[in-house]
């Protein structure tokens, strides 16, 4: 039975299903077979329920139930050797595994600055991962904003618009309101992001499972000719942070660390 007809438990229910059916079924939910066992502890300790459980129901009374049920313990040692051989045991284990699914939502606000914006996005497009959204909140431009939206024709990037202009933490929360990402990452209309950033910040949510919060540096740049002095421009690593440091790989940044910062 164990190497063809998986049961799965619930309370108050018990089903027998098909191995190939039950495995069919769960790769199409996307999901990869991990684990496929009769001599686990875990399966090796339901056997030997299992002959406790048999015997000890041939009787009604309390007393001999109990006699029964060592009866049971001591056949099932017998069997533990055979039960020991891979597909031999009454129970197995059937382990399946899915990654995790990740979705980023982007906060984009802006205000008549087309020409920012459509680098901001851009830089986001051009992520290595997909699972992501934009939500553009225009507060009450002049500019056609949503016509721009509406030529990229990108349907993970929504529009929304404020009825009149409003302060710049609502026009965040505007946008913070119509997400639905696991995280949210705050992007001003003349910042960008930097390739492999999606890819590289699901990295570090696994690795660090999956914290609340997470704080990046970043790079301030300037175009040649817009900053006095720097007529070429410039990149410059912007970590000034207490918080960094001289750290020179993701770490864990403590409630007392936190509030001395703050």
């Amino acid at each position: 039975m164990g190497s063809r007809w998986p049961h799965v438990d619930a309370p108050r229910h018990l089903m027998l299903i098909p191995m190939k059916l039950l495995s069919e079924k769960l790769e199409s939910m996307g999901m990869k077979e991990e684990l496929i066992t009769t001599t686990d502890q875990g399966s090796i300790g339901w056997n030997t329920f299992g002959w406790e459980f048999f015997f000890a129901n041939l009787s009604s009374q309390h007393h001999i139930k109990k006699i029964l049920r060592r009866i049971g313990r001591l056949i099932s040692l017998l069997f533990r050797p055979i039960e020991k051989i891979e597909g031999k045991g009454e129970r197995i284990h059937y382990g399946f595994s899915k990654e995790f699914e990740m979705k980023f939502s982007v906060l984009l606000p802006t205000r008549n600055r087309l020409d920012l914006l459509s680098y901001a996005i851009e830089t986001v497009q051009r992520q290595d991962y997909s699972d992501w959204e934009i939500i553009v909140s225009d507060n009450f431009s002049e500019e056609d904003i949503a016509g721009y939206v509406r030529s990229i024709d990108d349907s993970r990037i929504k529009y929304c618009r404020t009825d009149k202009f409003v302060p710049v933490t609502d026009n965040w929360n505007n946008a913070l309101a119509k997400s639905d990402g696991d995280y949210v990452i705050m992007l001003g209309d003349d910042d960008c992001l930097m390739k492999g950033y999606f890819s590289t910040l699901k990295r570090m949510i696994e690795e660090y499972d999956a914290p609340d919060l997470i704080y990046t540096s970043a790079f301030l740049y300037a175009y040649p000719g817009v900053m006095p002095n720097h007529s070429d421009g410039f990149l410059l690593s912007y970590n000034n942070s207490d918080i960094f440091r001289s750290a020179r790989k993701p770490f864990w940044l403590g409630k007392i660390r936190i509030h001395g910062i703050g």
